[in-house]
């Protein structure tokens, strides 16, 4: 058994940011349309995108949480994103950004729930929009989303 011990790797948890003060603006939108994704390549999933403003000199944690009834049919699995269009036009995926390597659910055949979180430390000044996105990864065949939500929320420091 020590010899198993020595040998294991052991996971080591990145610590993003800690923050304290209270959600200053929470967004809460949803959507009751089967929404079916299309393609290998990420698609925004409609009705979810928000827009905020940060001012000069106010950072801001953004969280956000999404939640949806999912199938996932074929060999491979279905991928959702959150991401962020910063100011510049620039994307950027909220942390922890995994890409298509984050499995939403995976070949199951059944209806089931599913939920993603995600943050991020958006320190520019000016519009933002927040919005999710959803792929297939591998032989998916079918990959649909329903009766969804997104929260996202706002701190400051």
């Amino acid at each position: 058994m020590a010899a198993l011990a020595l040998g294991a790797s052991t996971a080591t948890a990145v610590v993003l940011a800690r923050w304290t003060g209270p959600d200053e603006r929470q967004v809460f939108v949803g959507q009751t349309d089967t929404h079916t994704v299309p393609s290998t390549v990420w698609g925004d999933v409609p009705g979810t995108q928000v827009t905020f403003t940060v001012g000069s000199g106010a950072p801001r944690m953004v969280h956000a949480r999404f939640g949806a009834e999912s199938l996932c049919q074929g060999s491979g699995w279905c991928s959702v994103r959150i991401v962020l269009i910063e100011p510049s036009g620039a994307t950027r995926e909220l942390n922890p950004a995994s890409g298509t390597d984050f499995a939403f659910d995976s070949n199951g055949g059944n209806w089931s729930a599913h939920t993603a979180e995600r943050l991020y430390y958006a320190s520019v000044a000016g519009t933002w929009r927040l919005k999710v996105q959803a792929a297939k990864v591998g032989n998916v065949s079918n990959f649909r989303l329903d009766d969804y939500s997104l929260v996202m929320g706002l701190a400051k420091p």
